[in-house]
């Protein structure tokens, strides 16, 4: 889903950067190329990046702060930076662009070949702004703690890589498939590009609302992924009952579940929004990603 916007401006920058040289020296460019050509603006810089900047422009805290001082995140690095991003800026609404020094860039859209010119479009009102759906999980015994994936959450044995899960899968209260795998995924439209693709799962349009459910090496070749509702509830739950289990967050975060557990995940209330200069075409994304017809 998407929301036209072509008259707002931002002047509390918002910066985040891997802690790279090469992203080091694209935050200090891109300071210096808005604090010259919008002098109104203010800077607002993760602690990772405070060495590289030196103005009474800019303030430097934590990446939590940034997000509540700024109307518009600046994201430099892959998309594995923007996705570690997403986990503190969602619940501000706070709309976030990417600048990609990473191999893929689905999500960064921005070349440091380009910096300037396709900044002055964003920072002159010629953008968009998408809505990206994100899903939420927790752990049956403890309702309150939950995890937030952009991408997926994988579920998979604790211990020995290699080593095949047994898992039940309900929708809405309705029995599935008893999936035995190496693992299973329950992927977002964006994360349908990353590791679900990888595992022979469809990609799956960002405009739709949607959730995935992936096996990783499935031991019945007759299972294939699954595209839900976004309404969808999906609940896993241990068929073995003597291995133990993680579900895994976007490839970071772990969580241990037991035997006796379940995993619940549904899409979560509140979107991603993501900045895109008004020439962003997603089919012309995929196609140069992907390789498609070379």
């Amino acid at each position: 889903m998407s929301i036209a916007i072509t008259s707002k401006k931002f002047t509390r920058i918002g910066i985040t950067a891997r802690k790279l040289p090469a992203a080091r020296s694209t935050a200090q460019r891109l300071i210096t190329y808005l604090s010259i050509e919008y002098p109104e603006c203010r800077f607002v810089v993760n602690e990772d990046i405070q060495e590289v900047v030196a103005s009474s422009r800019i303030k430097k805290t934590s990446l939590s702060q940034v997000c509540a001082e700024v109307d518009l995140m600046i994201c430099i690095g892959g998309d594995g930076t923007l996705i570690n991003t997403s986990r503190f800026i969602y619940q501000y609404h706070l709309p976030v662009l990417g600048i990609n020094l990473g191999h893929l860039g689905y999500l960064t859209d921005i070349s440091p070949n380009e910096l300037e010119p396709e900044i002055k479009k964003i920072m002159d009102g010629q953008f968009w702004i998408e809505r990206r759906q994100m899903l939420s999980a927790y752990i049956d015994s403890k309702p309150d703690e939950k995890f937030l994936a952009l991408n997926e959450f994988q579920i998979s044995r604790k211990y020995g890589r290699g080593l095949m899960t047994d898992l039940e899968v309900y929708v809405d209260g309705h029995y599935v498939v008893r999936q035995r795998s190496d693992g299973l995924l329950i992927t977002t439209p964006t994360g349908s590009t990353a590791y679900s693709l990888a595992a022979g799962g469809p990609i799956i349009s960002p405009q739709l609302d949607a959730i995935g459910i992936t096996p990783i090496c499935p031991h019945t070749l007759t299972y294939r992924p699954i595209v839900l509702s976004g309404q969808s509830k999906i609940e896993i739950i241990p068929h073995n009952k003597q291995q133990k289990n993680l579900c895994i967050v976007d490839g970071r975060d772990v969580i241990s579940f037991t035997n006796s557990e379940r995993v619940m995940i549904e899409k979560h209330h509140t979107d991603l929004l993501l900045v895109h200069p008004n020439s962003h075409d997603e089919f012309k994304v995929l196609s140069s990603k992907l390789g498609w017809g070379e």
